[in-house]
């Protein structure tokens, strides 16, 4: 009996007792976060505190 990820077309190596599944994870693009992508999440309401 094969397991679905078998059926689905995935392959296994086996390393020693262990069979592991080849996966790959898909490249994501690079992007660059600017300073206030970093910030703290702070909520700025006018008033000093």
């Amino acid at each position: 009996m094969k397991t679905l990820f078998e059926e689905l077309g995935g392959t296994y190596t086996q390393q020693g007792d262990y069979l592991l599944p080849n996966i790959k994870v898909p490249d994501q693009p690079e992007y660059e976060i600017c300073v206030w992508g970093s910030a703290p999440q702070t909520r700025w309401n006018g008033s000093e505190e």
